[in-house]
Parts: C-alpha cells; structure tokens; sequence
C-alpha cells in the first residue's frame, strides 16, 4: 500500500499558522533584543529577586517567633552584609600577604623553570626567540613612508591631557561606576521586596486577573519554594565545599588556606566550571613553594575527590527531587544567558531558568518551555514505545517495556505499552500514514516482547482450600487482521496459569466456520478479541450468530481499539448478544475469571463441556492456531 501525500493543511501549512510562527519568532527577536539593550535594569532587578528569594525563608522563620517584619529585614541584611565584608576583607587581606611573601618563592620557581629546560630545551629556547621578536616588534614605533630623497620620520601618539586629567579619571573609574551602581540599585530593590513582599504579590496577581488566581497563586508559590529551596541548599553544600577545601589545603601545607576556600565556596555559585577556576591558585601556589610536584597532586586530587562527593552524593540527597531542569537545558542556558549577560547571567543562568519552566508548566501559552527545558519525560512511556517501533528500533523499545515490567508490572506494559501500539497501528494504517511492513514490523515485534518478558517474582500465595477448578474450554477468535491475534496473544499472557484451555482461531476464520464448529461442538466461553475500529461490524454479526445457537457459549467481547464512539461501541455489541465487553486486558482477565468460577460452581448449559479434550476437539475443526 502506498503512502498518502503529505498535506498542506498540517501543523503550519495554512497560511494562519504560517503567520502565528512568524509572528512568534517576531516576538522572540524582539524580547532577545530588549533583554541585552536593557541589561542595565534587568540585572539588578535579577540580583534582587534572587537576593529576595534566599533571604526571604529566615525572615519568614523570625516572623513566625514574634519578630516584626523590619527588624527581620535589617537584621537578616546586616547578617548578609556582614558576612560579605568579612569575606572580602579576608580574601584581600591575605591577597595583600600573598603578594608580599611571593619573593620568598621567586627560587622555588626558578628551580621548576630550570628542570623544566633541561627536559627539552630545544622547545623552550625556540619558545623564547619568538617570544623575543614578537615583543621588539610590539614596541617598534609607527614610521610614515616619506617622499623621495627625505628621511622618514617617527611618529609618535602623546595624549593631550587636560588641567584635570578627566580621560585618566573616567578609564580609571568609569568601569567601577556601572557594576557599584547596579549592586546599590539591586541592594534598594532587595529592601523594598522584603519588606512590601505582600503588596507586590498581590498587584501582579491583580495584573494577570483575578479569573487566573489559582494557577497564578501556584506558579508564584512552586517558583518560590523551587528557587528558595535551591539557593538554600546550594548555599549549604557551597559553605561545606569551601570549608572542605580549606582543611584540606591547610592539611597539605598550601598558604592561606582560609583564602582559597572562601574563594572555593563563592565560585562554586558558578556552575561546573567555577569549582575548577577556583582550583588554579592553590594549585599554582603549591607548584611554588615546594620544589617538589607532590604538594600540586595532592591539591588536584582534593579537588577531585570534593566535586565527586558533592555531585554524586550531597546534591542529590540535598535537592531531592530537584529543581525541575534537566541536565541538558542547563548546560544550554547556562551557555545563553552567559552569551547575554556576561558574568552576571552565569550567576543567574540556574535561577532564571526555573522561572522558565514554572511559568511553561502554567501558562499555555509558554508550554515548551516547560518541554524543552524542564526534567520530567517528554512522551509518555506508550508513546515513547509506539515511537520506538515506528524508529525499527526493537533494541530500546525492549528497553522501554523492560523498565516498565520493573516499575508498573507485567500486566499494566500490556495493557498500556503493548496494546496500545497495536491499536495504534492498526489505525494508522487505517489513515495510509503507516503500510503493511511497517504495521507487520510493530506486530512482530509486540509478539516477540510478548513471549519473552517475564514478571518480577511475587511473593507466595496461600493455597485455595478445596478442589481444584478444571482448566475451563475458552475459544478466543480474533476478528479479521494479525493484530487482533497479537492482542489474542497478550490476552493468553495475562490469564491465569492453568485456569482456561485456550485455543486461538486464525484470524482468517470466516464466520460460518466458527459458527458451523461450534454448533457441533459447543464451547462454554468464547473472546472475541478486536484491534481496530473497523472490525466491530464484524463482530457484531459473529456476536448475532453466535448468540443463536442452540447452546450458545458465553460471549466476551475485547474491544481494545481506541474507538471515538467507544461507548455506542460497546452498547451496539451487547444488543447484538454479546455477555460482557471489555476494553482493557485487565477487565477481559476479570470478566473471564468471573466466568470460569460461575461455570464452576453452578448447573449451566454447556458444564459437561468443561474437560480439556473437548476444547482440543473442537479446536481441531476450527482450524490452525496461528504461529
């Protein structure tokens, strides 16, 4: 069969949709392009959402043993400041030290240095030649070409200084000024969000509208305990880490331990690469002061040894289940908002990037940010199977099943992974956007995961007391194509071990003939099983037929298709004679069950048939089960 054109009725082939994406990646540039020419007020207002978040929990905390709200701010504020300046008084403190004993290592370097030549020289006076010529041709001053029969002249640029020298001033401070006033206005904004935090919830909820008061009270408060939650753990494993690093350094023998694990903890706000920056200086000071390269080893597997326990073992417990960003967005929006911001969009790559996803997982509009960026799955496991399949992709397809069986139980794959795939198949084809091989190919490989998965061992059952019950005759006839009598083997599956002597007719079994075979030799119970739609008018004159037989068997109807007018469906097969009909595996192994046990316990017609070899018998004339 062959496929069916594409249409140009589909996702963007109407010209409407072809405007709505055009005017969506408008819309797109235009927000790109304010967030870099606006950088300015963005960044502070940033800093002081971030500053807010984390500050607000001990607030509210102190709030709740009886601290008014002012104090609570300026005391949690003198904390942060003071907390701040210590640790930029110590750091340059000690830089001031470092710097001052740095000449008292100067013949430790040397002494690197000189092994260093004498392992290759070759490579290292090459390395000085260029170096040589390319700093002489650096401080060449510019010649002018002169005229014929003149002696060039040099040139030489002098700067024009003023009485005030205002050009040196503003080079000297201009690039001071823009980030001091940015953490003063963000430092402004922090005070006014904590102190009027209630006010400022209330007019955005006003903004949005009242209509949207649920989600918008949810997506403000899931924003704030993701973020808050963040920062607050992410402050604890950092304290650790620096404190970590700095016993570990003072135990080696590295100078100004305190300094280098102070410098650990903050850089280690700036994701994955942060920890390493801050592993460079202890790790080029240990190289100088020791004449050795043992000291520089042991600093490196320090390093290695905290980040090992920090990402395999603290974040994990720490976070718990996460901040809802998955490890590959982070990677990219860390790299975005870097590109966008600098230094300062690194800082608050993670943070930023939460508020996307919360506001994707509310807002309609913004959904794939929630799909692209956040952590949870982005196809269901049904889904994620039936796509497997269509890929030919039998290997992670039985991956797939496999974890589900682990997870969900054997039943529940069939009834939500292998069932459905056949459904969907088998209406795809239905539409011509699937053919024969590919529908053959996903019924072939749903048979195959059919027979080989296995459930996980359950615990043991006590015995029923009392004899046992007969294996009870079930006819299951599949109705018209291969993948109802895939859906036949999954059925035969999921029933009880023992409980039923089945046999399956070909799906090629014409009504007449199961009609003739069975009107010879009844049968107690017969499934009809269906995998598509379009088979239901078949069933429903089997059902008829069926039903008027002089011993008619009880009729179950396993309509597994995924029908739009599922319940006129299952209405029309009950008025045509059928007992039960059942649209899961689940149910039809419930239904059947009830079935057997009735059979069992009471006079009804067709009881003197319940013995094996007459289901063999009258299997024999229905024809071959199908391989």
């Amino acid at each position: 069969m062959k496929r069916a054109p594409l249409s140009m009725g589909g996702a963007l082939g109407t010209p409407a949709n072809w405007l709505r994406a055009f005017a969506m990646l408008g819309c797109a540039a235009i927000m790109l392009g304010l967030l870099y020419w606006l950088q300015g007020v963005l960044i502070p207002i940033a800093l002081a959402l971030l500053l807010t978040f984390l500050m607000s929990p001990p607030i509210l905390a102190m709030q709740r043993r009886g601290v008014p709200r002012f104090a609570a701010v300026i005391v949690m504020l003198a904390v942060v400041a003071g907390l701040i300046g210590g640790i930029g008084w110590t750091v340059v403190h000690q830089a001031n030290r470092l710097v001052d004993d740095f000449p008292r290592y100067e013949r430790n370097l040397n002494i690197k240095i000189a092994e260093f030549k004498r392992d290759d020289p070759g490579v290292m006076e090459r390395l000085q030649r260029i170096m040589s010529r390319v700093s002489r041709q650096l401080q060449k001053a510019q010649v002018l070409p002169a005229p014929e029969g003149e002696t060039p002249r040099t040139v030489r640029v002098v700067e024009d200084s003023g009485p005030f020298q205002l050009g040196r001033l503003w080079n000297a401070f201009g690039p001071v000024i823009e980030p001091v006033s940015m953490v003063a206005f963000a430092f402004v904004l922090v005070v006014f969000m904590l102190l009027r935090r209630e006010d400022l919830r209330d007019r955005l909820i006003t903004l949005v509208g009242q209509a949207r008061l649920v989600p918008t009270t949810k997506m403000l408060d899931e924003a704030a305990d993701r973020i808050s939650r963040y920062l607050l753990m992410q402050f604890t494993i950092n304290a650790g880490h620096g404190i970590a690093v700095a016993a570990g350094l003072w135990l080696i023998g590295v100078p100004y331990a305190v300094m280098w694990g102070l410098l650990a903890a903050v850089l280690r706000y700036v994701p994955y690469i942060g920890p390493w920056i801050a592993a460079v200086f202890p790790l080029l000071l240990s190289l100088v002061i020791n004449t050795t390269w043992m000291p520089a080893l042991e600093v490196l597997g320090l390093f290695l040894v905290l980040e090992t326990i920090s990402n395999m073992l603290l974040e994990p417990v720490l976070y718990g289940r996460g901040i809802g960003i998955s490890e590959t967005a982070t990677l990219v929006m860390v790299a975005f908002w870097t590109w966008l911001w600098g230094p300062i969009g690194l800082l608050l790559a993670t943070p930023l990037t939460v508020c996307l996803v919360v506001l994707g997982h509310y807002v309609p509009a913004l959904r794939f940010f929630d799909t692209l960026l956040g952590d949870r799955p982005a196809l269901a496991p049904g889904a994620r199977f039936y796509q497997r399949l269509l890929a030919r992709d039998r290997h992670e397809a039985r991956e797939v099943a496999a974890a589900q069986v682990q997870a969900a139980g054997l039943p529940a794959v069939f009834d939500e992974l292998l069932m459905p795939a056949l459904c969907y198949a088998r209406r795809d084809l239905e539409r011509d956007a699937l053919d024969e091989d590919d529908v053959n190919f996903v019924v072939e490989s749903v048979r195959e995961l059919a027979l080989e998965l296995e459930a996980p061992e359950a615990p043991r059952t006590v015995e029923r007391e009392g004899p046992p019950l007969l294996a009870l005759p079930l006819l299951v006839v599949p109705v018209r194509d291969t993948s109802a009598a895939a859906a036949a083997l999954l059925l035969e599956r999921v029933l009880e071990p023992g409980g039923f002597a089945l046999q399956t007719c070909d799906p090629g079994t014409l009504v007449s003939e199961v009609v003739a075979a069975l009107d010879e030799r009844p049968t107690p119970v017969a499934c009809i099983v269906l995998a598509s739609g379009s088979a239901i008018g078949y069933a429903q004159l089997l059902c008829k037929r069926l039903h008027g037989l002089p011993q008619p068997p009880r009729l179950v109807v396993a309509c597994f298709g995924r029908h739009t007018d599922l319940a006129d469906a299952c209405s029309s097969l009950l008025a045509a004679g059928a007992d039960r009909v059942t649209t899961t595996l689940a149910e039809a192994r419930t239904e059947l069950s009830a079935l057997r046990s009735q059979l069992a316990s009471a006079s009804l017609p067709g009881r003197e048939a319940i013995r094996a070899d007459s289901t063999l018998q009258t299997a024999a004339e229905l024809g071959p089960t199908p391989a």
